[in-house]
């Protein structure tokens, strides 16, 4: 009886051997592809903080404005039909047009261009938007910083494009410039007992909720 036990429990382990060694093959060759995926984001994040550098104080600030927009691809997705020219890479090209429908809804970057070419003032909504993006250095997303090293928005092309926007703001919108050490932080809210201006605080719950600032027209 137990000789019977124990040449079940051989025959088990026999039957149980070949699958335990397909698996074991399985999740090494898994380890080995996680490892090399792995290892190249990482490589890709060591690469593009060396070649992903903040333009020449050389250049003209319109110049250096325009080489930070080329090299984070943002005419790709915000430039209309015309800059994506990358639709039609193979596996690649589905999700950057699916991403350049999404973000040419967001923001339309045409006044941008406009502005470089003929000097028009860029629309006030565009602005808003950009320097909420740039501030948060939300853009251009991961997927796209993976393949395109230089187009991360690292913090001294940040302190350029945001010094930019602001000084946009106040030539063409009559935007007050922010102050040097904390610009356009958070406005702290006032407390009752303060005297207060009701018209201007209607005025600023209005603008709070436009629309206008919303990729569906929709309050943020």
């Amino acid at each position: 009886m137990g000789f019977s036990t124990f040449h079940r429990q051989a025959e088990v382990f026999t039957i149980m051997k070949p699958t335990y060694t397909k698996v074991k093959k399985w999740l090494n060759i898994l380890w080995k592809i996680t490892g090399t995926a792995i290892i190249l984001v990482g490589l890709g994040f060591f690469v593009s903080r060396v070649i992903n550098i903040v333009p020449s104080a050389e250049l003209s600030k319109e110049e250096q404005i325009i080489t930070i927009l080329e090299q984070g691809g943002c005419f790709v997705c915000h430039g209309g039909p015309d800059y994506c020219t990358h639709i039609n890479w193979p596996v690649f090209g589905a999700i950057i047009s699916k991403n350049a429908e999404k973000g040419i809804r967001f923001a339309n970057a045409t006044s941008i261009l406009e502005h470089f070419n003929d000097s028009r003032p860029i629309d006030q909504t565009l602005l808003i938007k950009s320097q909420k993006v740039v501030s948060e250095r939300s853009m251009p997303p991961m997927s796209f910083r993976i393949i395109h090293w230089k187009s991360g928005i690292t913090k001294d092309k940040q302190k350029i494009f945001l010094r930019w926007i602001y000084e946009l703001m106040a030539t063409d919108h009559g935007w007050p410039l922010p102050a040097k050490d904390r610009p356009f932080e958070p406005i702290m809210p006032l407390p009752d007992s303060l005297p207060a201006d009701f018209a201007k605080v209607n005025l600023g719950r209005i603008l709070y909720h436009d629309p206008r600032l919303s990729a569906d027209s929709t309050v943020f």
